[in-house]
């Protein structure tokens, strides 16, 4: 549930480039590990999120309380076509107050400016 709601509130600039859409979703996970919400906002491409960053982070911070993680990110597919790609990914998700689970989700990104983004139509 809680990756459901993440990618419709979470991807613009981050410090380093990522070369593949795997490598920003390995980056979302650990700047979301990190509760870096900021840096983990600016992995979305712009306006495909439906808040302020300053609310989308409040949502993020309660939806993913300090003590959760997300662990053993698999890439299971990666399929790009021009300037748009879907990443099929799963992982095990610990978030506090909520069973733990493994999730499988597909990821859709953007490429601007050379710089792979987080797209819209993320399901999980």
């Amino acid at each position: 549930m809680v990756l459901l709601l993440l990618p419709a509130i979470f991807v613009a600039g981050c410090g380093e480039t990522a070369n593949t859409p795997g490598d920003v979703i390995r980056e979302h996970v650990k700047l979301l590990n990190q509760r870096d919400f900021d840096e983990f906002y600016d992995l979305h491409a712009p306006g495909t999120l439906p808040s302020s960053k300053e609310a989308y982070v409040q949502e993020i911070d309660r939806l993913f309380p300090e003590g959760s993680e997300i662990t053993d990110v698999r890439i299971i597919g990666e399929n790009v076509e021009g300037d748009r790609a879907t990443v099929t990914w799963s992982s095990l998700q610990k978030i506090i107050g909520r069973e733990e689970k493994t999730v499988e989700v597909t990821t859709s990104l953007v490429r601007e400016n050379d710089r792979w983004k987080i797209g819209e139509n993320t399901t999980p």
